[in-house]
Parts: structure tokens; sequence; C-alpha cells
């Protein structure tokens, strides 16, 4: 009942300036450059044509596009830019501004950015290819040069990002809220086969690493359960016959019997 629009903003404008850093690590705050490209570009074309359309229905009826005709590439763009506006939007009511894990609501749009982000970086070899084309007699040329520069570009933020962003990541989350895998490298250490371990844990932290290992179909080699005591545990067994069963705690691995 305390959240506001002012509070909605705020966290915006905080996830946002995150965003700019996280989402590739490059330096600068410049990760988000080619995509707010390409938003930009497909802005100003569809804006010219839709202009050009509204001129020439004043001079004359022209004959109405194709049926079906496939959607412009530049609404496409659009279309992408705004799965990240609809989720920013979206949670200028959330009253939780989730800053634990850098802009991590903004994450759902990674998919649309990644591939406007894409289409920036072509937008910005087309414009080198267009300035260098005077320099060479060659257009052939020209496109190489412009790709070459294009590429150690790309590759250099890239290293950039791995050297420095994610290095430090790396270095903040290890062990980030208690979280241990020393507990599930042991149990694999182990080399159990066919089997089940009932982990037993004073909070969610202590079976977060074991979780992630199950398949996600839990129909893996070995699965790993929450320790809910003998009755509740005997009630997983009989899902799995066949299998041998262990307990972690403390440490320690043990053999379980059925019960």
């Amino acid at each position: 009942g305390s959240h506001s629009l002012g509070d909605g903003w705020r966290f915006l404008k905080i996830n946002f300036g995150w965003l700019l850093r996280y989402l590739y690590g490059w330096p600068g705050r410049t990760s988000l450059i080619p995509a707010a490209l390409a938003s930009l570009v497909a802005l100003g074309q569809l804006t010219h044509r839709a202009l050009v359309w509204a001129d020439r229905g004043r001079r004359a009826h022209p004959a109405a596009p194709a049926v079906g005709s496939a959607p412009s590439p530049h609404a496409w763009d659009l279309l992408l830019a705004g799965t990240l506006a609809g989720i920013v939007f979206a949670h200028l009511a959330y009253s939780t501004p989730g800053f634990m894990y850098g802009p991590r609501y903004y994450f759902e749009a990674l998919g649309g950015l990644t591939l406007l982000t894409a289409r920036g970086v072509c937008h910005i070899l087309a414009s080198l290819r267009y300035l260098l084309r005077p320099l060479f007699t060659r257009p052939d040329l020209a496109r190489l040069v412009s790709m070459g520069v294009v590429l150690l570009l790309a590759g250099g933020l890239t290293l950039h990002a791995y050297t420095h962003f994610a290095a430090d990541e790396f270095r903040k989350f290890t062990g980030w809220n208690g979280v241990s895998g020393d507990g599930l490298r042991y149990v694999q250490s182990q080399d159990l086969s066919n089997a089940v371990v009932f982990v037993q844990r004073d909070a969610w932290t202590g079976y977060a690493p074991f979780f992630l290992a199950n398949d996600p179909r839990l129909d893996g080699d070995v699965i790993y359960a929450i320790d809910l005591g003998p009755g509740r545990n005997g009630d997983l067994m009989a899902l799995y016959p066949g299998r041998e069963f262990y307990r972690f705690e403390a440490g320690v691995l043990e053999r379980v019997a059925w019960p």
C-alpha cells in the first residue's frame, strides 16, 4: 500500500542505468548503443514511409499494398524494442525494485535486445562502408575493411567485458547468500549412479546447488531431493523403485535403507 509512481520511476532509473552496464559489460555504459541505433533508424524509416504514403494519399489514390506481404524489417525492429519498453513500463507498478542481481526484471527482454543489437551492428557496418567507399577503387575492399573494423571493435569490447566486468561479477556473486557448491561437488565425487540423494537443509540456500544439478524431467542418473523426514521421503522412494537412496547432511553422505 505504500508503492507510488515516484517509487516506480526511481526504480526505473536505477535499473535502466544498470542495464546499460549489465547488458554486455561494455565500458562507459555503451552496451545499449547498437540497439538504440537500430530503434532510431526503424522509427525514422517508418515515419518517412508514413509521410510518403500520406502525401500520395492527398494527391491520388495509390494502389493498396498486397495482402499478406511481409512486414517491414523496421517494424520488427520496433517490435523488438517494444519488448523492453513493455517490461519497463509494466514494472513501474511493481513495488519490489529487484536490485540484488542488477536489472533482473529487465533480463526478460534479452532475447529481443540481442537481435536488435545485431541489427544495430549491421547499420554501423553499412554506414562505415558508405563512408569508406570513396577511399577505395574497389567496392569489395571497402566492404572488407568495414567488416574488419567492426569485428575488431566487437572483439575488443567482448574481451574487455570478459576481463573486467565478468571477472568482477564472478567475484561479487561467489558465495552469495551463503550458497556454496562444495557439498554438491563432494557428493558428485562419490560416483553415485541410479540414486536419489535426500539433502538436509536449514534454509533454501543449502539445497539450491543440488536443485540446479537435477535433470529438468527428474529422471537423471542422480536425483537430489529435500529431506522431509522418513514418511515423506518414503513417498518419494516409491516413485523411484530400483534406485539406491542416500542422505546428505553437514558434509556426510550415508546410505538410507528402504522404509
